[in-house]
């Protein structure tokens, strides 16, 4: 899943529009992937183990059991999308790399996404 991104959604939350903007940004260089679901998210956390994605986009409230298990078999980059404004902290110290709190801008996500992928490229 190298020079991939996976954008995993949580229940009725909308992430077609960040999904689309990200494929017009990287078309031909990145595949973008949406997991549908928290259930389809473990399930590509679960099968990330050898070779995950750059970076993935985690669209999830107070929980961080996901984020959790991501951590634990993958370095990518993860950017948190929340509702929740008071998770920021607890995302942050379960291994989240950036953190967003909705609504946000699609153009400070995609500022955000760049500026995190090239500190990947430094690495």
């Amino acid at each position: 899943m190298k020079n991939k991104i996976l954008i995993v959604k949580s229940g009725e939350d909308d992430t077609q529009n960040v999904k689309e903007l990200l494929q017009e940004e990287y078309e031909g260089k990145r595949e973008v992937i949406l997991a549908s679901s928290q259930k389809e998210g473990i399930q590509l956390a679960d099968a990330i183990s050898e070779e995950g994605p750059e970076l993935i986009i985690l669209d999830i409230d107070r929980d961080t059991s996901l984020l959790r298990k991501i951590r634990k078999v993958s370095r990518a980059i993860v950017i948190i999308l929340s509702n929740d404004k008071d998770s920021v902290t607890a995302a942050l110290n379960a291994g989240a790399d950036d953190f967003l709190a909705k609504p946000f801008s699609l153009m400070e996500l995609l500022a955000r996404v760049r500026a995190l992928l090239r500190r990947g490229e430094w690495q």
